[in-house]
């Protein structure tokens, strides 16, 4: 049997991908209730199991907070452990387990312990992460090591202490490297049987965004001026928003947009639309890679912490296509430009 772990959005085209190339019975895991919630839709609840997992990291260490916090996981873990132990000598196939998931990092090693991990890195991370020094690195990873008995690299990343994978890991799970061909075209069609959504010129990214790296006036004020200003160049029909499944709020203009299920990932999507909008999304990645016109906002915006959204950047410039490059506008007036270039 093929399982497949899908513990981020990242994770779902590989995983469809990889399903149509191979003629296997399948389990996909996530701890995610959208992506469970979008594999139910495709492939039914015989093929899609969802597991807790806990939604914090225990770093930095609080000791009033840590005893609890050990006694939570632990329970996670014996719930986890029913839900694996059925699984002997399958293919776990794991692509976006790579930082930010320390849980996940443990399912994996107790996975390997009876089956054969297969890893394929979905993204790059080292632009999003900073070296801690030797004594704090040596204090959190013994204690992930005491928690978890992994063995990823303690980092900082968005100013707060996390782990993301090494080699000493990918030895500890004995894991072999996989590759698969993406086919955007063929994936949209496959979403596009399933939905029946319509073409649009613009989809616009939301969510995620407000009181997290922009205050909420800001927000609003400059995304009414870019909505506003796509209105000038495309009917308004052809202009949708996506929210971000986790955080589904809009704002303003938006609310008077056409939406699409927010369920539904952007990188499925590159067959309904010619420009895609966002602040920062993985997604502007994914849609760079197949050739669409794509745009990030997060210079036109007065933002909270500089620093985090430096990370950002340097992420999309890292994944995205160098020959078809994410565009950076830094004023309206030149998102304008833009426009009057590509429509």
């Amino acid at each position: 049997m093929l399982i497949a772990l899908a513990a981020s959005y990242t994770s779902i085209p590989i995983i469809i991908s990889l399903l149509e190339s191979k003629n296997n019975e399948f389990h996909i895991l996530t701890p995610d209730k959208n992506i469970y919630n979008f594999f139910l839709d495709l492939y039914g609840k015989n093929h899609v199991l969802y597991y807790e997992s806990p939604n914090y990291s225990i770093f930095p260490i609080k000791l009033l907070e840590i005893v609890h916090k050990i006694k939570n996981i632990n329970k996670h873990k014996a719930a986890a452990l029913k839900l694996i132990n059925q699984y002997e000598k399958c293919d776990i196939y794991t692509t976006d387990i790579i930082a930010f998931c320390e849980f996940e990092f443990w399912l994996v090693k107790e996975l390997s312990k009876n089956n054969h991990i297969k890893f394929h890195p979905v993204v790059n991370v080292d632009d999003s992460i900073k070296k801690l020094n030797n004594f704090t690195k040596t204090i959190y990873e013994f204690a992930n090591w005491f928690i978890y008995k992994t063995k990823p690299t303690a980092c900082m990343s968005y100013q707060k202490i996390t782990f993301r994978i090494n080699e000493s890991y990918q030895k500890q799970i004995k894991s072999e490297s996989f590759d698969i061909e993406i086919d955007y075209y063929k994936l949209g069609k496959i979403i596009q049987e399933k939905y029946n959504l319509d073409n649009y010129k613009v989809i616009i990214l939301s969510g995620g965004v407000v009181d997290y790296f922009v205050n909420k006036k800001n927000y609003i004020e400059i995304t009414d001026r870019i909505i506003s200003l796509l209105e000038k160049y495309f009917d308004k029909n052809l202009i949708a928003v996506k929210a971000h499944p986790r955080f589904q709020e809009y704002y303003s203009m938006e609310t008077d947009l056409r939406k699409i299920p927010p369920k539904i990932p952007s990188s499925l999507l590159t067959q309904n639309f010619d420009y895609l909008i966002g602040f920062h999304s993985n997604s502007l990645v994914e849609a760079s890679k197949v050739g669409k016109i794509v745009i990030s906002t997060i210079k036109l915006f007065k933002l909270i912490e500089e620093e985090n959204v430096e990370f950002d950047i340097q992420y999309l410039l890292t994944n995205m296509d160098a020959n078809n490059p994410i565009l950076f506008p830094q004023s309206i007036e030149e998102l304008e430009t833009i426009l009057d270039k590509y429509s």
